[in-house]
């Protein structure tokens, strides 16, 4: 098979098409380092830090699992409990009371068996605090901002370029004030955790269920990175690195868990974060400055709310504060990576960091788009002639003006940065999935190496789901920024306002939540149909008289469709709730944030994380 660049790469002035051969050298040498990386940290066993009786234990897994099974008769169910202790903890998740199971009996020896779940799902609980946030700027962005954001502002010119930056820093502080310290402290094994204590098993069912959802259409969008790049550069068809993409990151993850994804979205972020500044540099360098025609901006539009569709200030700054509390600070993507940090203390400066590192980021990409937009109008060139979307202009511009071999790197580096995103997530989705569905629901207690089997084969049968959905929606015309907004708002919405509301209103009630989450179900249904009927794949498709009716309003800013989903929700769980009863003081106590967060910087110093317990430890007497 062979492959060459996509016809289009030749239009408005390209001056060379494809890879060269020093592309192709350093485009395979970083993809071998970044998968001999992964592979041998895949493969190496690690114990915990400062768990030395797992190695010594796992000789004797026949006698830890028989004893593990005497466990359920001592577990008692107890809320108070001083995170100071030496009480080891067991989070089965399948408590009727959605409360942790505990086991604590003083002045005995204790056998644990944190290696194997601790381990996979929270790299042990020792990952470097800057190497988390480093991290998290590959695992939350991945190569949909690298190649979306340039062609972003490319396209619509500055006016995201403050709103970007500023939403993502204070929403690293709410974070990591508001939210970290409150999971922690509750010792929840995955967010969702919480809703079952706070509410019922149903809500905790429905929130797990919405951000699997969210899982398999938000890594589908992720896979189309690569794919575009790939194309665009080498002429490799999009399905294939689909597949490919799929195949490996399902592979990795499953061997390899989350110090497996933290080493790789390390790996990829610091080339991604070098690649921008060259290539802002080159844009900057080619280019006459920024002109009026380069910024876009009338500044009457920009405050403006007229359009319901249309960019502004404040869908921007509304829209992306939301999205990245909902991403950052109720999901398991990143709250997993947060909570492998050794203490609260760490994995608070690793959200602020990544706040400051992730908006700086995104800014330097949309001034990219921006000085792209200017080098090409200084040379009176249009490499989008012909095109519906500006997806393709990143690709573009490295084929023409690039040094040798540096496009080779990017490629490579947003492959994978991708694999990464796909790791994170399905390493995410197994945890929520065993834990929220397969604990909770079926009441299953296992062992910690069955938990991990479990797990794997979880993750491969969402790899594969991805998989099949990302080839086929290769064949589709994507504008990548936008639908990557919808496909994730439509989901983390509706879960981040519920989040929320439990955490901040002791007013709510679980009546008033279940009703809140059917209308949201009926509210994405609603903003889907409109979106894919009205708006459409392609500005090609004409549009239905529905859509100047019925489907008006689901004709909605991308930026903020999590926000307008997450709105309606939570004023219907108010409203319900008020009409229905306030809960007990009995039943909030110790779970909202003003009753609960009393703690002091001395403890979060010295408390080590019990987020995550999947088991997080089990105390046997020996």
């Amino acid at each position: 098979m062979t492959f060459s660049p996509s016809p289009s790469a030749t239009s408005g002035g390209i001056k060379r098409q494809g890879f060269s051969v020093w592309d192709y050298v350093f485009c395979f040498f970083y993809l071998g380092l970044t998968f001999y990386v992964s592979f041998r940290s895949a493969f190496t066993n690690h114990n915990p830090k400062g768990d030395k009786s797992d190695h010594a234990s796992n000789n004797s897994s026949d006698s830890k699992s028989k004893k593990y099974s005497s466990c359920k008769k001592l577990a008692s169910d107890d809320d108070d409990v001083d995170t100071n202790s030496s009480t080891e903890l067991l989070s089965s998740g399948s408590a009727s009371t959605g409360d942790t199971q505990n086991m604590h009996r003083k002045g005995t020896n204790k056998i644990s068996t944190t290696n194997a779940a601790d381990t996979y799902f929270l790299a042990g609980r020792g990952a470097n605090n800057i190497i988390v946030a480093i991290s998290l700027l590959s695992g939350l962005t991945s190569g949909v901002s690298f190649l979306g954001v340039p062609a972003y502002g490319y396209e619509n010119g500055v006016g995201v370029l403050f709103p970007i930056f500023a939403g993502q820093v204070i929403a690293g502080y709410i974070i990591a004030h508001l939210i970290i310290p409150f999971y922690s402290k509750l010792r929840l094994s995955t967010p969702y955790t919480y809703l079952e204590r706070r509410f019922n098993r149903s809500v905790r069912t429905l929130a797990a269920c919405l951000f699997c959802f969210r899982i398999i259409a938000y890594m589908t969008v992720v896979i189309q990175a690569p794919a575009i790049l790939f194309k665009a550069t080498a002429g490799v068809p999009g399905w294939l690195t689909a597949l490919v993409c799929g195949f490996f990151a399902t592979l990795f993850t499953m061997k390899g868990g989350m110090k497996t994804v933290i080493i790789t979205d390390f790996m990829q972020s610091l080339a991604l974060i070098g690649g921008a500044v060259v290539i802002l540099i080159l844009a900057m360098v080619g280019s006459d400055g920024l002109h009026n025609k380069d910024l876009k901006l009338d500044w009457n539009e920009y405050f403006s709310i007229e359009s319901w569709a249309g960019d502004n200030f404040w869908y921007f700054i509304v829209g992306i504060l939301f999205n990245t509390v909902g991403q950052s600070g109720t999901d398991q993507i990143a709250i997993q990576r947060l909570m492998s940090t050794e203490n609260v203390r760490s994995a608070k400066r690793a959200s602020v960091v990544s706040g400051w590192l992730n908006g700086s980021m995104s800014s330097v990409l949309v001034i990219i788009g921006l000085y792209m937009h200017a080098y090409y109008r200084s040379h009176d060139k249009n490499p989008l002639a012909g095109q519906n979307t500006a997806n393709n202009i990143m690709p573009y511009f490295l084929m023409a003006d690039s040094p040798p071999g540096f496009l080779g790197v990017l490629v490579a580096a947003v492959l994978g940065c991708t694999l990464s995103v796909l790791s994170g997530g399905l390493n995410a989705v197994a945890a929520c999935f065993y834990v929220d569905i397969v604990q909770n629901v079926f009441m299953v207690v296992a062992s910690p190496r069955k938990i991990v089997r479990t797990s794997r084969i979880i993750t491969f049968f969402f790899g594969m789901v991805i998989t099949i959905l990302a080839v086929l929606s290769t064949y589709m015309k994507i504008d990548i920024v936008n639908f990557s907004n919808i496909a994730s708002g439509l989901f983390s919405g509706p879960i981040s306002a519920v989040f929320l509301l439990g955490m901040l209103s002791k007013r709510v009630n679980t009546f008033g939540v279940l009703t809140g989450f059917v209308f949201s179900v009926l509210l994405i249904i609603y903003t889907l149909v409109g979106e894919i009927t009205c708006v459409g794949l392609s500005s090609s498709v004409k549009t239905p008289a529905v859509c100047s009716g019925f489907l008006f309003y689901a004709q909605m800013n991308a930026w903020v469709v999590a926000t307008f989903l997450g709105i309606p929700t939570a004023t219907v769980a108010l409203i319900v709730s008020y009409m229905t009863g306030t809960p007990s003081d009995a039943q909030v106590q110790n779970l909202t944030w003003f009753s609960f967060l009393q703690g002091t910087d001395q403890e979060q110093n010295t408390t080590r994380n019990v987020y995550g317990s999947i088991p997080d430890k089990i105390s046997l007497n020996i």
